[in-house]
C-alpha cells in the first residue's frame, strides 16, 4: 500500500509534462550555455587580435622615427585601452609595474579585480605595452549570459505548457480505456487515492473487470456442470423409451425409421453435450510428458466400436519415441472429436496418424471436402445440405453436418496454443488431412 499511495501523488499527465519539459529544459539550456561560451571567447579573441594589431601598428609608427626613448610614451588609445613605452633608464610613471615582468608577446593578466589582454614588443632601446582593460566587456559578457537564461526560461516555460496539452492529448486514450472498463466493471476502486494517477486508474478498472470476467467464467462453468446433469437424465431416457420402442413387434418400418433417427439425434446431441462440458470447464491445465503413440492408442481404443460399425480403419503411424510436453486430456479431446468427426462423415476409409516435428498429421482417404465447404470445416453448425430433406439411410456427404465436432477441437488446440488446420497440400486421392501443431508449454518462474 505505501508503493501504491507514493506512485499516486503524480498523475500520468504530470510525469509526462515533467519528462518532457527536462528534455526542452536541458536542451535549450545546453544552447544557451553553448552559444554563452563562444560568445565569451570569441570576445576574447577578438580582444587579443586588437592588442596585437594596435601594437604592431604603433611600433611601426613610432620606431623609425628615433633610436633612443627620450621621454617615456604614455597614451590612452580608448576607454579601455592603454599605451606605453620606456627603456631602461627613461621609465613611465604611469606605467603598472605588472606589466615590465611580462614577456614580449601576448600575454594575459588579472590585476586589481580585472582582467587586462597585454601586447609587449620591443621598440627603439625599450619596449612597447598596448593593454586592453576588459571590465566593460566582462559587464558586456554577463548582461549576454543574463539574456540568454531569460530567452531558456521563457522557452522553458513554454515547453511546460505545450508539454502539458501534449501529455494530456497522448494520455487521453487511457482516460478513455479506464471509462470504458469503468462502464463494464463498475464499482469502486480497491485502492484509494488515485483520482490523480490515470495508470493505477486503467490498472485498477481492469483488475476490477477481470474479476468479472474470472466471476463469468466460473457462473459458465457452474451453469455448464448443472445444464449438463439436467440434461442428460431426459436425453437417457428417450434414447431407451426409443430403444424398447423400436423392438415392440408392433413397429411399422416407417416408426422404426423414426425412432432411429431420435436415438442417433440423442447419441450426438449427448456428445455434443459432454464435448461442450468438458470444453466449458477446460483450462491449460497439468501439462506433463506424454507418448503421441499410446495417447492415440487410448483414443483408438475408446472409439473402436464405434469406427468399426462404420468400416473407418484406425491406423496409429505414430513414431515410437515421439513425446512432446502438453495437456493429455486437451489432447486426446482433440484426437477423438476429429476420428468422430471421419466416423460420421467419411466412412467407409481409412483413418491414419503420423508423426511429424512437433505435431501431428491426421488424415482419411473418405470423399473430401469441397472447396466451397473447406473455407468453412471448423464453423459451428455449418451444413451444406439439411441432413433431415436426405432420403432414408442415406449417408450425408463429408461434413454435411458439421456440427460443434471441429469447432470443439479448434477450441481445445486455441485454449492451449495449439494450431489445428486443414491441409491445402494437393493430394494423390481424396480425403481430408488435418496439421495438428504444438506449441512449447509457458515456462513457470
Amino acid at each position: 500500500m505505501t508503493g501504491q499511495r507514493n506512485s499516486s501523488k503524480h498523475s500520468l499527465v504530470s510525469r509526462v509534462t515533467f519528462a518532457l519539459t527536462a528534455l526542452v529544459a536541458i536542451a535549450v539550456l545546453a544552447v544557451c550555455f553553448t552559444a554563452y561560451e563562444i560568445h565569451k571567447t570569441m570576445g576574447e579573441r577578438m580582444i587579443d587580435s586588437l592588442v596585437e594589431t594596435e601594437a604592431v601598428r604603433l611600433e611601426q609608427k613610432i620606431s623609425p622615427e628615433a633610436s633612443k626613448w627620450e621621454e617615456p610614451f604614455e597614451r590612452q588609445l580608448g576607454p579601455s585601452m592603454h599605451a606605453w613605452a620606456e627603456s631602461d633608464t627613461v621609465r613611465a610613471l604611469t606605467l603598472p609595474a605588472a606589466l615590465r615582468s611580462l614577456p614580449d608577446g601576448l600575454s594575459r593578466l588579472n590585476a586589481e579585480g580585472r582582467a587586462w589582454h597585454v601586447m609587449v614588443v620591443k621598440a627603439r632601446d625599450g619596449r612597447f605595452y598596448v593593454m586592453y582593460d576588459t571590465l566593460n566587456s566582462e559587464v558586456l559578457t554577463q548582461d549576454f549570459g543574463l539574456a540568454m537564461l531569460a530567452i531558456a526560461l521563457i522557452f522553458i516555460v513554454f515547453a511546460y505548457l505545450c508539454a502539458r496539452r501534449l501529455a494530456k492529448w497522448a494520455v487521453q486514450p487511457i482516460v478513455a480505456i479506464t471509462a470504458h472498463l469503468s462502464r463494464w466493471a463498475p464499482g469502486k476502486p480497491q485502492v484509494l487515492g488515485l483520482h490523480s494517477n490515470e495508470g493505477l486508474q486503467l490498472t485498477e478498472a481492469f483488475n476490477r473487470m477481470q474479476d468479472r470476467v474470472d466471476l463469468a467464467l466460473a457462473d459458465q462453468k457452474e451453469f455448464s456442470s448443472n445444464f449438463n446433469h439436467e440434461v442428460r437424465g431426459p436425453l437417457s431416457l428417450i434414447r431407451t423409451d426409443a430403444e424398447l420402442a423400436k423392438r415392440s413387434p408392433a413397429s411399422n418400418p416407417d416408426v422404426t425409421l423414426r425412432l432411429e433417427r431420435i436415438i442417433r439425434s440423442a447419441d450426438q446431441i449427448t456428445a455434443s453435450l459432454e464435448a461442450t462440458y468438458h470444453l466449458a470447464q477446460a483450462d491449460q491445465g497439468e501439462y506433463e510428458r506424454v507418448s503421441l503413440k499410446d495417447c492415440v492408442d487410448d483414443v483408438f481404443i475408446s472409439m473402436e466400436a464405434d469406427a468399426g460399425a462404420r468400416k473407418l480403419a484406425l491406423h496409429n503411424l505414430v513414431k515410437d519415441k515421439h513425446c512432446e510436453t502438453l495437456n493429455r486430456h486437451m489432447l486426446q479431446t482433440v484426437i477423438r472429436n476429429i476420428v468422430s468427426n471421419a466416423i460420421q462423415h467419411a466412412a467407409p476409409c481409412n483413418f491414419e496418424v503420423s508423426s511429424i516435428e512437433h505435431g501431428l498429421i491426421l488424415n482419411d482417404d473418405g470423399p473430401g471436402v469441397s472447396p466451397a465447404d473447406s473455407p468453412h470445416i471448423f464453423d459451428r453448425y455449418y451444413s451444406g445440405r439439411r441432413v433431415d430433406m436426405m432420403p432414408a439411410r442415406q449417408h450425408p456427404p463429408r461434413h454435411a453436418e458439421a456440427g460443434l465436432g471441429l469447432a470443439i477441437a479448434e477450441r481445445a488446440c486455441a485454449i492451449q496454443g495449439w494450431t489445428l488446420e486443414l491441409d491445402s497440400r494437393p493430394r494423390e486421392s481424396s480425403g481430408v488431412s488435418f496439421i495438428l501443431t504444438f506449441q512449447p508449454p509457458p515456462k513457470t518462474l
